[in-house]
């Protein structure tokens, strides 16, 4: 009996100890979930050496020819003062922006990558990288605009005493950059902020934002920040294209050429455009609409670095193919001692085109 009585109380000791050990109590709970939560809606950084190595190979190509081919733009336009027009002011302020974006944002994500380092998780290096970041990236897709109505005006708009002159540029190209200061801003004054993003080696804005004035930063951002300019650009240079269509069909064929470089141009601009933004909008509303949804350190990166990627595909595009800048450039690096005239098309095609179609065409 004595020997029952101890093996019952022994059974009933062994099971009160495994009903405390399995049991968590409710506040480790609260911690298990707040802890499953953070990790789903913040990607944990984990890469290798090699893929450290080769983001920060690709960061540091796309920098070093971003930094070169801006730079190029710049000197030329402010050595040569033919090239002080108000289609080359635009072009002057993206390949600037492009600068800021390269030096602020692309040489600190190119260090930190090398250094497999997240130097950026500290809150005041990712307060000013994410600012510097968005700041110029904005001003050089505000400058994208501000083309695109130059060419809207020059083209689309047959009233001759409306011109788009320098001044008028430099009006607009000063809006572009107090609005891109105006949303840049915020985060630093607390409506959003800037954190790490992806692996941690580079700042953005704060996308998994889940407090009430958080997301209406972000959802303001996307809307006025990128799909606005994405609809304006369409509208000009949709409008653009139309206008030289129909002018080919009763115009010389020194038209239709130019409308074939233009359209080439276009095509290309609205893709590297998508290319390289579109992306990181769609990553960032997936984020924003899908709270629980889990992405890879390497997958959340991507988008943001094909966003700064189009700082070098920028001047390629924009300037290297206009051929008003190309001869400038050949001019101020080979010694070429004089540039071609920036004219197309015979003295009657001219004539026909009209003087202010064909002062926009001949810019390419």
């Amino acid at each position: 009996m004595v020997t029952m009585k101890m093996t019952t109380t022994m059974m009933v000791m062994m099971m009160m100890m495994t009903s405390t050990t399995i049991k968590p109590s409710s506040s480790h709970l609260l911690e298990a979930s707040s802890t499953n939560e953070t990790s789903a809606a913040t990607p944990v950084p984990s890469l290798g050496p090699v893929g450290y190595g080769l983001l920060a190979a690709l960061m540091g190509v796309t920098t070093a020819a971003s930094v070169t081919l801006n730079s190029i733009v710049v000197a030329t336009t402010v050595r040569y003062r033919a090239l002080r027009q108000p289609l080359n002011y635009a072009l002057l302020s993206l390949a600037c922006a492009d600068l800021g974006v390269a030096l602020g944002g692309g040489v600190a994500t190119t260090v930190t990558n090398a250094m497999r380092s997240q130097l950026l998780m500290e809150d005041a290096l990712c307060q000013v990288e994410g600012f510097l970041v968005a700041f110029f990236g904005l001003a050089g897709l505000n400058s994208i605009c501000v083309l695109a109505a130059e060419r809207f005006v020059m083209v689309c708009c047959p009233i001759s005493s409306l011109r788009f002159r320098g001044s008028h540029a430099l009006l607009a190209l000063g809006a572009a950059w107090l609005w891109a200061l105006a949303w840049s801003t915020p985060p630093l004054l607390g409506w959003g902020r800037y954190g790490p993003e992806g692996l941690g080696t580079s700042c953005a804005p704060d996308w998994p934002e889940r407090s009430p004035l958080g997301r209406s930063y972000i959802l303001s951002f996307l809307l006025f920040c990128f799909v606005l300019p994405l609809l304006f650009i369409v509208f000009c240079y949709g409008s653009l294209l139309l206008s030289l269509h129909r002018a080919s069909r009763v115009k010389y064929s020194g038209t239709q050429r130019a409308e074939q470089r233009v359209g080439v141009m276009v095509l290309l601009m609205i893709v590297a455009f998508l290319f390289c933004w579109l992306p990181y909008a769609a990553c960032a509303l997936v984020v924003i609409f899908q709270p629980g949804i889990q992405l890879s350190p390497l997958a959340a990166s991507i988008p943001l670095y094909a966003a700064k990627s189009s700082t070098a595909y920028n001047p390629i595009i924009y300037i290297l193919l206009n051929r008003q800048f190309r001869d400038h450039i050949h001019r101020m690096l080979c010694g070429a001692r004089k540039p071609p005239k920036p004219q197309v098309g015979t003295e009657p095609e001219r004539a026909a085109h009209g003087r202010r179609e064909n002062d926009a065409v001949s810019q390419l």
